[in-house]
């Protein structure tokens, strides 16, 4: 509310300040101009601010700060004498500035008793339709394409999955399309199966998580061949985040669940210099009552799990990880991240760090 009242009264005082700013120096026919509804494809509009030199001496404009989007680069710069007029020209840029106009151009003069002035435009900018280039802003060659990252996020392994990634033809004829060395976890097909010039389309891709065989966080390249002659092969990226479907399992099967349990989740290698290499053994425990299963380990850049001392946990066992960290081309905080995935329905992913800071040498 307080913050609504100091906008408001400062609002009222600027609109004061316009309407009294000093006419014994210079006369400006309107401190205020109102452009209207504006359309965006218009680019720029312009108006011109009038004045008459009231003051005893010629005055001269030293300078005009306009606000964003704004400028006023031209404006009456010799000397106006006294009773005669000058102008300050101002111009707004509206592409890509839909919606209100709001601009204070302030004019510094030599006068030294009062030597700022200012005066405003506002209005409104209506926004232009977007073009099919601006629907569809990632271009690959002829082929416009509205994301070039197809992202199927949460997927159980027992799933399949559909997404659709959005074509636009921006060539002069008849392209063609397929995908190339398609893998089996993956179906797909084109609508239509050629894209006429400007003509629009999708292809629509089904994730199959039951065959990738895989879990976690995933990203994989797919090859877009087409016949267009500015570079006939294209290639855009497709991800899921595979998790395990636990809603099998009984009440009795979830009771008796594995359980993973670390001595650490994290190591701190203090500073090392560019180029060391840092190895850790994290140790865990599976207090579980099932055997434990680690279906994958990620690890993030310049880290990796060199060993695993065993896939399968039974009950009460013990067993480790050991991550190896290289320096090599790093410096400063590190914060490295080693991701566990495993058969816990409770707890089925498990983050573990390595931090320090690295030294250049």
């Amino acid at each position: 509310m307080n913050k609504f009242i100091c906008v408001f009264f400062g609002l009222l005082l600027f609109s004061v300040h316009l309407k009294s700013q000093n006419d014994e120096f210079l006369k400006f026919d309107i401190t205020e101009h109102d452009f209207g509804l504006v359309k965006e494809e218009l680019g720029t509009v312009s108006c011109t601010f009038e004045y008459t030199n009231m003051y005893n001496k010629p005055v001269t404009i030293q300078r005009v700060v306009a606000g964003c989007g704004c400028t006023a680069s031209e404006y009456t710069q010799t000397p106006v004498r006294p009773g005669r007029k000058g102008t300050v020209k101002v111009t707004y840029n509206a592409n890509n500035r839909p919606g209100r106009i709001s601009q204070v151009v302030t004019i510094i003069t030599d006068i030294e008793e009062n030597p700022n002035f200012t005066v405003a435009i506002k209005g409104e900018v209506i926004p232009r339709e977007p073009s099919k280039l601006d629907l569809y802003p990632i271009a690959m060659g002829n082929l416009r394409l509205k994301s070039s990252h197809l992202a199927f996020e949460d997927i159980k392994n027992t799933q399949s999955k559909t997404l659709s990634l959005e074509l636009y033809n921006n060539w002069t004829q008849t392209m063609t399309l397929s995908i190339a060395s398609i893998s089996d976890f993956i179906t797909y097909r084109f609508e239509p199966e050629q894209l006429r010039p400007e003509e629009e389309g999708r292809l629509i891709i089904t994730y199959h998580a039951d065959k990738k065989n895989d879990y976690g966080l995933i990203f994989d390249q797919l090859h877009l061949a087409t016949n267009d002659a500015d570079g006939p092969d294209k290639y855009f990226y497709i991800s899921a985040n595979i998790m395990e479907d636990f809603s099998y399992m009984s009440l009795n099967e979830l009771r008796n669940a594995p359980n993973m349990e670390f001595e650490e989740l994290a190591f701190d290698f203090d500073t090392i210099s560019e180029g060391e290499k840092v190895t850790h053994k994290f140790t865990f425990i599976n207090n579980g009552l099932s055997d434990l299963r680690l279906r994958k380990i990620a690890t993030s850049c310049g880290c990796t799990a060199s060993e695993v001392s065993s896939d399968i946990i039974r009950p009460g066992e013990s067993a480790w990880i050991i991550v190896d960290f290289d320096s090599h081309g790093k410096r400063g905080q590190q914060r490295q991240t080693i991701t566990i995935i495993n058969n816990n329905p409770h707890d089925p992913v498990i983050q573990l760090v390595m931090h320090g800071f690295v030294n250049s040498r």
